[in-house]
């Protein structure tokens, strides 16, 4: 059974079963890709590609590339020195034959998570070249040490195209700030509480409309929405969130435009659509899901 205290219970979907600490909060993730140095700007290395999961007490780097490599990179070296025990127990799936659980080493580069606490981050930092914006990760560090940072390419999960360097290098430095993001955006931990408990204990799949006042996309899917719901009466429940008067849930979701719809089946994200679609295009989305 796959622990709920997970990454994976959340947008965007992780491949793995990365654990979160005891009340530990998952708020937002991005993809990002280690750089090295050339000539007047950073080159991305395709092959050391991560989800980096912002928490409200660490970043969590789950690699996502198979390859294998000979030395730690950059970003692997700054977690082990800084943590000591980079690497976090993580969670395969259970088949019949395959019920216990096992930790990544660096032989096995598909299966490594790695982390960095806010504690050992001494700034976050933006860096414009020729070559484009990125973020810069400072760590703290000794007497006569030379800096120690991370130059990350960055941008949002399932969004190819625009950079998000400056949106990662803002959250960051609200997480240092004293009092953190949580209190910054008066996150509620008790409305995502509720709102996931709601999602796990349904019997049926349950599509989850987040939609603002005022926004015309919205208002355009509402007919849709209904349709869907006569439609699949029975099959499928249906939630509405408005946004403005319960922001937490979408944030801890990854959820920053609107409106979008979250297909949960079985307490996990299962499908994510953004802006507006035909009653057509929605059904057959659904169908695919609610026919397993």
């Amino acid at each position: 059974m796959m622990n709920l205290n997970s990454i994976a219970n959340h947008a965007p979907v992780s491949p793995r079963f990365t654990r979160l600490h005891a009340g530990e909060t998952h708020f937002y993730s991005f993809v990002v890709t280690e750089t090295q140095k050339q000539r007047m700007g950073y080159q991305p290395l395709p092959n050391l590609q991560y989800l980096c999961h912002f928490t409200d007490q660490r970043l969590i780097f789950e690699l996502q590339s198979p390859q294998y490599y000979a030395a730690p990179s950059a970003l692997q070296q700054a977690s082990r020195a800084v943590v000591q025990q980079a690497l976090l127990t993580v969670e395969p799936k259970e088949t019949p034959s395959n019920r216990v659980r096992s930790t990544a080493t660096f032989t096995d580069m598909a299966e490594q998570v790695f982390q960095l606490d806010y504690k050992t981050i001494a700034a976050f930092k933006g860096v414009r070249t020729l070559s484009g914006f990125y973020a810069k990760i400072v760590l703290h560090r000794g007497v006569d040490a030379e800096e120690q940072a991370i130059v990350l390419a960055v941008r949002e999960t399932g969004d190819k195209g625009r950079n998000y360097a400056g949106d990662f290098v803002q959250l960051g430095r609200d997480f240092l700030n004293p009092g953190g993001f949580s209190q910054m955006f008066e996150f509620d931990p008790q409305a995502v509480s509720w709102f996931n408990q709601e999602v796990k204990a349904s019997p049926i799949p349950v599509l989850v409309d987040f939609w603002a006042p005022g926004c015309e996309p919205c208002r355009v899917m509402k007919p849709v929405i209904d349709e869907i719901k006569v439609q699949f009466d029975g099959r499928l429940k249906i939630i509405r969130v408005n946004v403005e008067e319960n922001f937490s849930v979408p944030m801890h979701y990854n959820v920053n435009g609107f409106p979008t719809l979250l297909l949960f089946k079985s307490g996990i994200v299962a499908e994510q659509i953004s802006g507006t679609v035909s009653a057509k295009t929605l059904s057959k989305a659904l169908n695919k899901y609610l026919a397993e």
